[in-house]
């Protein structure tokens, strides 16, 4: 709540400069406040967004990740494109063959990556 402050005008010239100077000085005091407050509500609403970009990363790719493996629990795994891989001819033969190891034994329980 905002409020104003009545003062006397003290009939002295030097108690006049002191009184403004007093005035002035509680006057930048209350700037320096209003400044601080600013700032810190700045840098709270860039750690939100910031914070907020990367959960919203991670809940969409938790997203693709279910959806995936529940269309692979239901039967849909033939019907899913997985992924797309770019490799160098010579590498084409040992991504055939690991393919062929991965996809002959029952699936692996891979942990989450690290964020």
């Amino acid at each position: 709540m905002l409020g104003a402050q009545v003062f006397s005008v003290p009939i002295s010239q030097e108690d006049r400069r002191n009184h403004l100077m007093e005035t002035k000085e509680r006057l930048s005091e209350m700037r320096q406040v209003f400044l601080e407050g600013e700032e810190h509500r700045k840098r709270l609403a860039l750690n939100g967004w910031t914070k907020w970009r990367r959960w919203f990363a991670q809940l969409t790719a938790m997203q693709a990740v279910h959806r995936a493996l529940d269309g692979f629990s239901r039967g849909y795994g033939k019907q899913f494109y997985v992924g797309e891989v770019w490799c160098s001819r010579e590498a084409v033969d040992s991504v055939r063959q690991a393919l062929a190891v991965g996809s002959a034994g029952p699936p692996a329980c891979t942990p989450p990556s690290a964020w």
